[in-house]
């Protein structure tokens, strides 16, 4: 096969984490407003924003993630998950990248229009952790990619700090990956916690500091 023919990729992220122990911004949700996290995925709600097929919430709850959403009565504005042992990321190996027992990772946040610029996003992030705290979890972490910059305002707002630069590049069958710690005192803890996950086991496809 022609390198020509091979199917190229090429995807940047920007690592986010938020310490759930420390000291934080805490926005509310207005009082017409119902967080919650859902057990069983429902059709006519999921079906009012563009996110995940049910069959595939499903598979997700049933493997232990959770659903949260965010309703004005029956309107569904604002969904996102957190995964939970382990999350979709492209770069790492087999597609998922394992996380620590205290250490969730927030995905795949979706806001109905009638929801912009009203603040829920941040506020129903700021409830989930919340929760999380309550069960012990330490971290959550995020990824957003670098030109999106509403989204990396909307997490930083909450308390998320940038931590690292992820590059994942495949052409064909080979792939190289990266990560680069940026400035801030828990960039280094978060390369070396996460990075190693991003590891393929074939060295000459993977370029990693350390």
């Amino acid at each position: 096969m022609r390198a020509g023919s091979y199917i190229a990729l090429s995807e940047d992220h920007v690592w986010y984490a938020l310490d759930l122990a420390g000291e934080r911004p805490k926005p509310r949700l207005a009082p017409e407003l119902t967080l919650q996290c859902l057990q069983h995925p429902d059709m006519q709600l999921l079906g009012q924003l563009p996110s995940v097929m049910p069959r595939e919430a499903g598979a997700r709850i049933d493997a232990g993630n959770d659903l949260w959403l965010v309703l004005e009565d029956d309107r569904l504005l604002f969904s996102c998950w957190v995964f939970r042992g382990q999350t979709p990321v492209i770069a790492a190996s087999g597609g998922q990248l394992s996380l620590s027992a205290d250490t969730v990772c927030l995905e795949d946040s979706v806001a109905a229009p009638a929801a912009r610029g009203r603040g829920i996003a941040p506020a129903a992030w700021a409830a989930i952790a919340d929760a999380l705290a309550g069960e012990g979890k330490r971290w959550m972490i995020t990824k957003i990619t670098p030109d999106n910059r509403s989204s990396r305002r909307a997490v930083e707002k909450v308390g998320f700090e940038p931590v690292a630069l992820m590059h994942f590049r495949r052409m064909g069958p080979r792939s190289r990956r990266s990560i680069e710690p940026l400035d801030g005192p828990r960039a280094s803890f978060f390369v070396e916690r996460i990075g190693g996950g991003l590891r393929d086991g074939r060295r000459d496809a993977t370029d990693m500091p350390g």
